[in-house]
Formats: C-alpha cells, structure tokens, sequence
C-alpha cells in the first residue's frame, strides 16, 4: 500500500490540489485504521492494512511537500525541523498514551478511536483548506513572502 501511494504521488506534477488530497488522505488513513481495529475478516483486514499503508504515504509525502515548496526559503529549515519534531518526536509521547488506553480498554477499542479521532482531525483540516488557499492567493497577489 505504501509503495503504492509512493508511486501514485510521485507521478503528481506541482502542488496544486495537494492539499485537499493531503486532508483526503488523512481521513482515509483514519476510516481504514478505525476499520481495521474493528475487522475480523482476514482478506478484509488485508485490504485495510494496503489502504492504510497507501493513504499514510499520500498524506505524508503531500504535507512535506507542501511544506517545501510554501515555505519562504529563508523560513524552510526552521519550518521543516518544526515538521519533523511533530511529526517523529511527538510520536512517542502519542504512543505512550495509545499503549496506556490499551491496557485499559484494549487494543481494538483503542485503535478505532485513535483511527476516528485522526478522521475527525482530517475533516476538520478539510474544512480550513479553501481559507488557506484563499491567503496564500491574496499573499502571492500581494507580492509578499
């Protein structure tokens, strides 16, 4: 599933849409785990985990790009270690919660939620986009960054 996001992703030319697809994405990756928490079904929990590994990859890969190529050159180092400290050093601390609500509420229950909370997120990101995109506009009209 990755590959394949990688793939699909790599094929894209400039960034215009990534960032509806970045937000499409991440409420894909947040259905398929909350559904894969939840599934019995061998071949189905199969399916989830290539639909996981596809729709994580596209998020990822649409979000560092985006960050990249926004980012004034003069900002994008600091930008993009501010990226990487939320997205790998904040992962722990997310996992150790995760792993306490395990223990107490088990792995599936825990794992749906984690999965509806990232889509919930991602619909919120969603509906924030057309204002962005809207600023970014206005800033490059403007002729500031």
């Amino acid at each position: 599933g990755a590959l394949a996001g990688a793939l699909a992703i790599g094929y894209r030319r400039g960034v215009k849409g990534m960032g509806r697809l970045a937000g499409l994405s991440a409420l894909g990756f947040g259905a398929s785990v909350a559904v894969f928490a939840l599934s019995t079904n061998y071949i189905a929990t199969l399916a989830l985990l290539l639909l996981t590994g596809f729709f994580m990859m596209v998020e990822i890969a649409c979000v560092n790009t985006l960050l990249q190529t926004l980012a004034p050159e003069h900002l994008r180092g600091r930008i993009i270690s501010f990226y990487v400290v939320a997205f790998i050093g904040i992962t722990p601390v997310g996992s150790l919660i995760a792993g306490r609500a395990a223990l107490l509420f088990g792995t599936e229950k825990t794992l749906a939620v984690c999965g509806a909370l990232t889509a919930l997120a991602a619909l919120v990101f969603l509906a924030r986009v057309p204002k962005v995109r809207a600023a970014l506009t206005k800033e490059a009209a403007s002729g500031e960054g």
